[in-house]
C-alpha cells in the first residue's frame, strides 16, 4: 500500500497510475473514492487511465486509508487502496 503524507491544510491531489493495469483498447468509465472518517476526499479527470484523487483535512497526527474503485468501458473493476499521514511540520 502507498503511503502519503500531507499537512491538515494541505489540499493535494494524487495520481493513481493504472496504465499496467487497464487493457489495451479499454478505458477508466467511473472512479469513486472514499476515505475514514475526517479526511475530505473528491475524485476529478485525470486521464483514461489514471484518476486524479484530491484529499484535504484531517486531523494532526492521525493515519487514514483512502480507497478507490474504478470501473472500466469493458466491465473491470479494480480496488486501490492507500494510506493519507496528516503531520503538522
Amino acid at each position: 500500500m502507498k503511503k502519503f503524507t500531507q499537512q491538515p491544510n494541505d489540499v493535494l491531489d494524487y495520481d493513481i497510475d493504472l496504465s499496467e493495469w487497464v487493457a489495451t483498447g479499454d478505458t477508466i468509465t467511473s472512479t469513486t473514492a472514499s476515505a475514514d472518517t475526517g479526511l475530505t476526499v473528491s475524485v476529478s479527470n485525470g486521464t483514461t487511465t489514471t484518476p486524479k484523487i484530491w484529499c484535504s483535512g484531517g486531523a494532526d497526527g492521525t493515519s487514514y486509508k483512502v480507497t478507490v474503485t474504478v470501473v472500466t468501458n469493458d466491465g473491470r473493476t479494480k480496488e486501490i487502496d492507500f494510506r493519507l499521514s496528516v503531520r503538522e511540520e
